[in-house]
Formats: C-alpha cells, structure tokens, sequence
C-alpha cells in the first residue's frame, strides 16, 4: 500500500499539488480502531493501511478520487452519526432505491459487523 501511495503522491505532485497538500497525515493505530470500535466493524488491511499513511483530507481542495472524497476518520465517524440518526428515527421508513438483483432494497441500514 505504501508504493501505490507514493505513486498517488507522486502524480499529484506533478498534476494536482493542491489536492495533495489537502492529504492529511497519517492516523494512528488507536484512532483507526477506536473508530472500528464506534461502528462495530474492522476496516480491510488495505484501508487500515492507507489511514496509517494519510487520514483522507482535510477538504480545502478538489476531491482526490473523482468526484470523491477521501474521508479522514473524523468525517467517517460524523457522517455516519448523521446517517444512523436518520435511520433511527425513522427517516428511511417506507423508502426503496434503485438497486440491482442481489442488492438489499434500502435506502442506507447501519449494516453491522455481520454484513462486512
């Protein structure tokens, strides 16, 4: 995960300077686990990795992944408090998306550590 990082860097550095001085530092252990512990997940080694390298962005600039932010753990944890407190209560009720066969029916569910 480290090269494949450095490669990022690397192009951004040419390409989007910007986007790359928007790349936070890395996470630590603890912070990427207590997070996994708030969602009762455990995130890929790959994505652990990453986080160890660089916590997302801090949001100054354009996104790194095309149209997509790379979340820090600080956003992941506030918007998934956001999302969850519009499930509790209820928001979502009634709501159906457009999905393709095999995917579940619904607009966003808190999906738990047996869905992973």
């Amino acid at each position: 995960m480290e090269e494949l990082w450095r490669r990022i860097e690397r192009w951004l550095e040419q390409e989007a300077p910007d986007v790359l001085a928007d790349l936070n530092a890395g996470a630590t252990e603890a912070e990427i686990f207590s997070l996994e512990e708030e969602l009762g997940i455990r995130f890929p080694a790959d994505l652990r990795e990453s986080f160890k390298l660089h916590n997302g962005q801090k949001g100054d600039s354009a996104w790194l992944f095309a149209g997509w932010e790379f979340l820090s753990l600080e956003r992941i944890q506030s918007e998934w408090k956001v999302w969850k407190d519009l499930y509790d209560s209820g928001t979502f009720d009634g709501s159906k998306a457009d999905v393709q066969p095999g995917i579940r029916n619904e607009w966003w569910n808190p999906m738990d550590s047996a869905d992973v």
